[in-house]
């Protein structure tokens, strides 16, 4: 087995794989958070790949008797939860450690490809070099999975951080909140100021941790094809960047430290023109909440979020995560910022410094 150890905001997570590629991968992707190993730490993930339909590695199958239904396509019995969406099938256990076990079978790339173990093998080339886009979409895939997923599951449950889906930085010691629907500029604004403004930190371009006082980092490696580093003016960063498929991903700087308390907080949209409108607190959290409901990309629309159902833990999360947000927020000028579609940021540099600039701290 190969193991990573991650620390993210106090917690250390092992993940161990059976796949040397997949760990490769893990440990390139999310190097700000590599540790040192530890013998205790808050959670445990075993993933593990198949190696072929007629021998996969789960330990047992699932009893039809006792399964009950928690949902749609979605079943548990003893512990273990079953996933079902579109061709693929994930297998979710709680051991007696305290540990997660989980087994992830793609029908679709296990017919095309033989397992998923062999899409992982066929794509530990796509670490350093152009890659097919399928193959790439299974590390992003498992990575999801394996380590994203049950994190921030433990983050919430555990440590009070929530998630919202959105960019975050750090300009003059304070931190600044990019919400917004994909594809309007978020992660291309995080590196437009990242790349144009001298003492910028990138705290995370699509994962942003927030408790009732402050932003935190998810660093992961950040993602923009070569039409959005022109926009964001960031041509140096295809010196440090890796390709896989058609998108060039970078891992900007470890920020020190790990968080910052928010200045400002926008939701961002395309328009005509570069605009800042005003808008209240409450107004911005109770917004940004709701694209986070729309964008279903994370967690609480996964299996993940049928662990608290399995382990007979119940809790109210959504009303958590709006008074943590509203909180978080209460002390930030909030406003809507429209950024207009122009072949590059450069030519609005100042506007924009002077609309998202915080005073420094």
């Amino acid at each position: 087995m190969f193991i990573t150890y991650l620390e993210f905001c106090g917690i250390t997570l092992s993940v161990e794989t059976d796949w040397d590629a997949y760990h490769d991968f893990l440990n390139l992707y999310l190097k700000n958070f590599v540790s040192s190993p530890t013998s205790n730490p808050g959670l445990r993930i075993r993933s593990l790949f198949p190696r072929s339909l007629a021998n996969p590695q789960y330990p047992r199958p699932f009893s039809h008797e006792n399964m009950r239904r928690a949902g749609p396509d979605a079943f548990f019995d003893e512990g273990r939860i079953c996933c079902r969406r579109g061709n693929c099938n994930i297998f979710v256990q709680f051991s007696e450690d305290g540990s997660i076990l989980l087994h992830c079978e793609d029908h679709m790339r296990l017919r095309r490809l033989r397992s998923v173990r062999a899409a992982i093998g066929d794509a530990i080339g796509a670490v350093l070099a152009k890659s097919r886009l399928k193959v790439h979409a299974a590390f992003q895939t498992h990575m999801r999975l394996t380590v994203h997923y049950p994190l921030f599951w433990l983050m919430e449950t555990r440590r009070g951080l929530h998630l919202l889906h959105g960019a975050g930085v750090r300009m003059n010691g304070g931190g600044i909140i990019l919400s917004g629907l994909a594809t309007v500029g978020k992660t291309t604004l995080a590196a437009f100021l990242y790349f144009n403004h001298p003492g910028t930190d990138v705290l995370t371009d699509n994962f942003l941790l927030y408790d009732r006082e402050r932003i935190y980092a998810f660093p992961e490696a950040s993602r923009l094809n070569r039409e959005g580093i022109e926009v964001a003016s960031a041509q140096s960063l295809m010196d440090e960047a890796f390709v896989l498929g058609r998108r060039y991903h970078w891992v900007p700087r470890k920020p020190c430290p790990f968080d910052a308390v928010p200045k400002k907080a926008f939701l961002v949209c395309s328009g005509r023109d570069l605009r800042v409108e005003r808008i209240s607190s409450e107004l911005f959290a109770e917004t940004a909440l709701g694209l986070n409901d729309v964008v279903q990309e994370f967690h609480n629309y996964s299996y993940i979020g049928l662990f608290p159902f399995a382990a007979r833990r119940s809790f109210d999360t959504y009303v958590s995560r709006a008074q943590s947000l509203k909180s978080c927020v209460r002390d930030a000028d909030c406003a809507v910022l429209t950024i207009p579609n122009v072949s590059s940021l450069a030519d609005i540099r100042q506007g924009i410094l002077e609309a998202v600039q915080p005073p420094a701290s």
